[in-house]
């Protein structure tokens, strides 16, 4: 199984995509109990691996407005740990982390069997950590309390008048 191309093409400053995302967790564990590999890679590259195997791309969360498509082909010749320059990386048996520091381009992220075995049954969940949230929080923070500083001051100015 393979994501759909990820693209996190941000240009550098405040919005860049370290400052915006942070890091990538992604938990993969085999339904049937074989050994799991996950990976992320360059698109390019994936797609290179990818061309000639079996194997479906999937988009978006499970029950959402997202898809699967189904590519035809055969096993893998390689063992995926070995047939890509991987960025991040885990294989083997029970559930595997992989823990990305996010970077600017085109990715993606591969769940597939250790040893390129068929059928692929996999469960895969993903957390990102986002570094900018705090900024952002504080600055609808104070945008509020200027928005009641603005609402109480009309409200003030009147009942001052009447209480005199």
């Amino acid at each position: 199984m393979a994501s759909d191309t990820l693209d996190l093409h941000w240009g550098g400053g405040w919005y860049s995509a370290r400052s915006l995302l942070g890091t990538i967790r992604i938990r993969a564990e085999s339904a049937a109990g074989v050994p799991v590999f996950i990976g992320v890679a360059p698109s390019e590259a994936a797609s290179r691996y990818l061309s000639n195997i079996a194997h479906a791309i999937v988009s978006g969360p499970a029950g959402s407005t997202g898809w699967y498509a189904a590519q035809g082909g055969t096993a893998p010749a390689a063992p995926p740990a070995r047939a890509v320059t991987w960025v991040a990386y885990a294989a083997g048996p029970g559930t595997q982390t992989v823990v990305w520091p996010v970077r600017s381009g085109n990715w993606t992220v591969v769940a597939i069997n250790a040893d390129g075995s068929r059928p692929v049954s996999v469960h895969v969940d993903v957390g990102a950590t986002l570094p900018a949230l705090s900024w952002i929080a504080a600055g609808l923070l104070a945008g509020g309390v200027m928005v009641l500083a603005g609402g109480i001051v009309p409200l003030v100015i009147p009942i001052r008048r009447a209480s005199r």
